[in-house]
This record gives structure tokens, sequence and C-alpha cells, in this order.
């Protein structure tokens, strides 16, 4: 078999054509391919971030209103049985507390407008007599009330045999105050 030189110059020119095209061809598809699949990967992606999202936004707004309905039912409390509480501190610390004023501050805060929590501060001032170990008992007490609430001024003086403090307390509170 006895093939001319133009025949296999064709031949080869074919087949190197044909691999050319075909590598052509092997890599478009496959670019293709890679382009298919990075785009599904990132709508998948999107789509894992915005559920993960969603899924965050529901546990907070879930929590905030546990938090929420919590915080109303710690801050609602009436009046008298805050009075009472400082009476309480005094004689756990065995000294006698003397609540001598309750003082509701003039702007409530609205806490949330939509269900309307109104949150109101009172000012209580109580007075003790005793010895100092006792009053600082006292006064730690009431710093630690079970209730939101800040020691706001404290003064304790020294009489001939006793001591004597007077404290001004702030308690928060959701009651309607009607003082």
């Amino acid at each position: 078999m006895h093939m001319s030189i133009s025949k296999l110059s064709w031949i080869t020119a074919s087949v190197a054509l044909s691999t050319i095209l075909g590598t052509f061809f092997l890599a478009w598809a496959l670019d293709e391919r890679k382009n298919n699949l990075e785009t599904t990967i990132t709508t998948s992606q999107k789509s894992h971030v915005r559920t993960a999202e969603e899924q965050k936004i529901i546990a907070l707004l879930t929590a905030t209103e546990s938090h929420r309905e919590k915080l109303k039912g710690t801050l609602a409390v009436e009046l008298l049985s805050l009075a009472d509480l400082l009476v309480a501190a005094g004689e756990d610390a065995d000294v006698t507390l003397r609540v001598s004023n309750a003082t509701p501050e003039t702007n409530p805060v609205t806490a949330n407008a939509r269900t309307a929590l109104r949150v109101n501060a009172v000012q209580f001032t109580v007075d003790a007599e005793g010895s100092f170990d006792k009053l600082y008992r006292a006064l730690a007490l009431l710093e630690s009330l079970p209730v939101a609430s800040a020691v706001e001024s404290v003064v304790l003086e020294e009489n001939e045999k006793t001591w004597h403090m007077s404290a001004r307390v702030r308690i928060l509170t959701t009651s309607a105050l009607s003082l």
C-alpha cells in the first residue's frame, strides 16, 4: 500500500483539525459545566444564608417577646408591695427600716409603643437606726433587691451610741402610679 504524500498530508491535516476541534469543544463543554456548577453553588449559598438569617430573625423576635413578657412580669409590682419589700430588707438585717416617702418620677418611659408598656420610676426614702454593721448589711440588701432598683444616695451619720442611715432607693415599675 502505497499512498501519495499529498493524500497522507490531507489525512494528517484532517486528523489534526479534528483533534483541535474536539479539544475546543471539550474545553467549551467543561467551561460551561463549571459555570453551571458555580451558579448552582452561589444560588444554594444565597438560599442558605437567607434561610439562616430568617431563622436568626425569628429566634430574635421570639426571644425578645419572651424577654419583654419576663420584664413586664418583673416590673409589675404594686407600690405597697415595693414598700413592704424595703421593710423586709431591714428586717433581714435586724434593723427597722422606715419608708418615709415615695415620690414618682414625672416622666414615665414608654418601653414599647405598640403594647404601651409604660415604665415608671419611684424613689423611696428610707431611714433606719442601729449599729454600723447592721445598717451596712441593710444597705447591701437594699442594693440587691429582687426588683429593678438602685440605691441613689446614702447618708450614714454617727449619733452618740448608734448610727443613723438615710437612703434614697429608685425602683422601676409598670404599675400605674396614683400618688
